[in-house]
């Protein structure tokens, strides 16, 4: 101890002098290459304690302006700080507390100061100057309102394909602002490209308010500010419709036929879901005792696979009508001038000896348009022998009627050598006329 005791007191004074020479000359070393500068930084500003005015309904209705403006602030430090600066004005904080307007009223205009702090962890910054210093703050009612979002698509859209109305994840969106800004939103808009859309392909992108003249409002804060937009992308084909009926209509009455609305339909789907579909073969319809016409409503929506859509908006259903109509009937006298015979033989005279009776019956206007002067007939007499026969008479009766069956007796004589004068044929046609009548 005594040892180490002489040798720090050993020449004293040197060391003493040493050590003086030493801090001068680290002071000198700082001052020389650390020395003390300004520079200038601009930064937007930052609101704080916005709630003062929000919770009573109230916001700053020039916020976008002053928010958007830059203030340039000249700070004085050593060189080191101010490269550190340089590398995170994070630590540079420019803000307008809103606190003061706690008391404030719609339509007032108040002038806040601009605050500067550092927030980082390095000390030895000194605030110069600022401009601006002051910023003058509008207070307006709080205003909000909610409206769908529009697609715009910039770019053709390929003419092969079918495009869905496009869907997004957030259709609504809820502008917020100063009344006097959110008055001026006229509609929301996200913008997409054609090439961008294909099918089930999501795409992200932002939404901005425009007035009623397609420009862009400021001064409003949207409740959210990008959207996801989708597409389906289809073919198309056209099919025929087809319904059949089932059950029997009342005694009495007759199924005149089946009609529909459409009788076919543009479809639109899936490429691989159109390739197995036809036709649209809807569920028959009913007619059971019908005594009237039967209609009924298929909704395209329910009876199309899934995945599959109609291309025209405006075909929502199919309409189809079964007609029922009563059946009418009509005793008819059919004359011998009226059938032709057929099948004669050689040698022998075939003789119509009477007249035909039958019944005709159908639908109300197929009856209303039969003349039974017009009907017509024939009967086959091939292989019929001498004598009297009572013979099937074939008849040609108008569509949508029908006939009972009708017999006529025919003569069949040996042809004698002398023949009949036309004066004595007409002579008996003439009776035969008579007799009926």
């Amino acid at each position: 101890m005594k040892k180490f005791q002489e040798l720090l007191m050993k020449d004293l004074g040197w060391k003493l002098l040493s050590i003086a020479i030493a801090a001068i000359m680290w002071v000198l070393v700082i001052n020389v290459t650390q020395p003390v500068d300004n520079r200038t930084y601009s930064k937007t500003i930052r609101f704080t304690n916005v709630e003062a005015l929000s919770d009573r309904g109230l916001t700053v209705s020039n916020a976008e302006d002053i928010e958007n403006e830059k203030v340039d602030v000249q700070i004085e430090a050593t060189r080191t700080s101010l490269d550190r600066l340089n590398s995170s004005l994070d630590w540079l904080s420019i803000t307008v507390d809103l606190s003061p307007l706690a008391g404030a009223l719609e339509g007032d205009e108040v002038t806040l100061p601009v605050d500067i702090a550092m927030t980082g962890i390095y000390s030895g910054y000194n605030v110069v100057s600022k401009s601006p210093a002051t910023v003058d703050v509008l207070v307006e009612k709080l205003s909000s309102k909610e409206l769908p979002v529009q697609i715009a698509v910039n770019g053709d859209l390929s003419s092969d394909n079918i495009y869905s109305t496009p869907e997004i994840d957030f259709p609504n969106i809820f502008v917020q602002g100063a009344s006097s800004a959110v008055d001026q939103v006229d509609y929301l808009q996200a913008t997409i490209n054609a090439n961008d859309i294909s099918n089930e392909t999501k795409i992200r992108t932002i939404v901005v308010a425009y007035d009623a003249e397609g420009v862009p409002v400021k001064g409003v804060t949207l409740s959210v500010s990008e959207v996801t937009v989708s597409y389906h992308v289809y073919g198309s084909k056209r099919i025929p419709i087809h319904v059949d009926t089932i059950g029997e209509v009342a005694d009495g009455y007759e199924l005149r036929g089946t009609s529909q609305t459409p009788l076919t339909l543009e479809i639109m789907g899936a490429y691989d879901d159109l390739m197995g579909i036809s036709s649209l073969q809807l569920e028959p319809v009913d007619v059971t005792d019908a005594s009237e016409d039967v209609e009924r409503e298929y909704y395209l929506s329910e009876v199309l696979p899934a995945g599959i859509y109609p291309r025209n908006a405006d075909d929502v259903s199919v309409h189809v009508t079964a007609s029922i109509q009563s059946i009418q009937s009509k005793a008819v006298t059919l004359l011998p001038s009226q059938i032709a015979i057929t099948g004669e033989e050689n040698g022998y005279v075939y003789e119509l000896l009477d007249y035909a009776q039958l019944t005709i019956q159908g639908g109300e206007e197929y009856m209303d348009d039969l003349d039974e002067t017009k009907l017509t007939g024939s009967v086959d007499v091939s292989g019929l022998s001498e004598g009297e026969h009572r013979v099937l008479i074939n008849l040609s009766v108008p569509i949508g009627l029908e006939a009972s069956d009708a017999y006529i007796e025919v003569l069949v004589s040996l042809e004698s050598a002398e023949e009949e004068t036309p004066e004595e044929s007409e002579e008996e046609t003439t009776e035969e006329l008579e007799a009926v009548a």
